[in-house]
């Protein structure tokens, strides 16, 4: 139904309105999420639940970009390809903002079962403690103990995975980009929270969605110096992995392997550099 009313090739020539799938997709995969949680009497995994309906919902609508894409035989290497990045970028930024919307509205008991997966991960990374938040940790510097290599290494991984799923699953990568942007989502909702923990400004005291107007902007920001590289890494690889993927479905590789490697290759060249960079700039600023 949505293709009624966002096609692919629209999106292709105005990939702001991959904003508005992005935000539709999540809140729709939240709602969902929840009410299967309702029905149910255990309520764990309904993080990777709405992760996992946002990828189902998104999935035929980057499918059938990248088989636009694909037709493209004129221009250089951006031009064949940069308006899917811009799409990358739309639902990326639309799925962070939704999934904080989603936090903050709702009730806290209902926000920690539909996000404990998010949460759990936080926790793991000692963004935030078991007693919900710690006053050191704020998420936007290198963690205490990870050097450039670790972090290095550790996005370099996660692009190699952006690539795999991408290459094997047409649109997998969108599973990976999801997941960390409802993370951020939920961290931004986190700081609302309690923006004193973190070090951000507190609004109203007490009041997450007051203080949310400010948490938002102010996490974007500060997770920007790094996060354009970083993320724009993974991007570059998923259209690296989506471009293969396309051109075997189709049956093209063979007739047109040349382009297609080049293509792909250089995209994946391009990801890589940017993670190295954005490491740089995570362990410097």
């Amino acid at each position: 139904m949505i293709e009624s009313i966002l096609s692919p090739s629209s999106v292709e020539r105005k990939p702001w309105e991959a904003f508005i799938a992005g935000f539709v997709f999540t809140i729709a995969s939240a709602f969902i999420a929840l009410q299967i949680g309702t029905a149910s009497p255990s309520q764990s995994g309904l993080g990777f639940l709405t992760v996992a309906f946002i990828n189902i919902a998104a999935a035929p609508f980057f499918l059938n970009l990248f088989r636009i894409e694909e037709r493209k035989r004129e221009g250089n290497l951006f031009q064949r390809h940069a308006p899917i990045i811009e799409v990358f970028g739309y639902f990326f930024i639309a799925v962070i903002l939704a999934s904080s919307i989603v936090f903050v509205v709702l009730p806290a008991d209902t926000r920690f079962a539909l996000y404990a997966d998010q949460i759990h991960d936080l926790q793991s990374k000692q963004i935030i403690s078991s007693a919900q938040v710690t006053g050191q940790a704020t998420g936007f510097a290198a963690l205490p103990g990870l050097d450039f290599f670790s972090i290095f290494s550790n996005n370099m991984k996660v692009l190699a995975l952006a690539f795999i799923f991408s290459f094997i699953f047409g649109t997998g990568a969108i599973f990976l980009i999801s997941w960390n942007a409802t993370i951020l989502g939920v961290l931004v909702g986190k700081i609302a929270e309690n923006p004193g923990a973190f070090g951000s400004v507190v609004v109203v005291p007490g009041n997450i969605v007051a203080n949310y107007l400010i948490a938002l902007p102010l996490t974007l920001l500060r997770l920007i110096p790094h996060g354009l590289f970083e993320f724009g890494g993974y991007f570059f690889a998923a259209v690296a992995g989506g471009i293969l993927s396309v051109a075997i479905i189709q049956e093209r590789f063979m007739r047109e392997r040349a382009r297609v490697l080049k293509d792909s290759l250089a995209y994946l060249a391009i990801g890589a550099a940017l993670i190295l960079v954005g490491a740089v700039v995570e362990v410097s600023v």
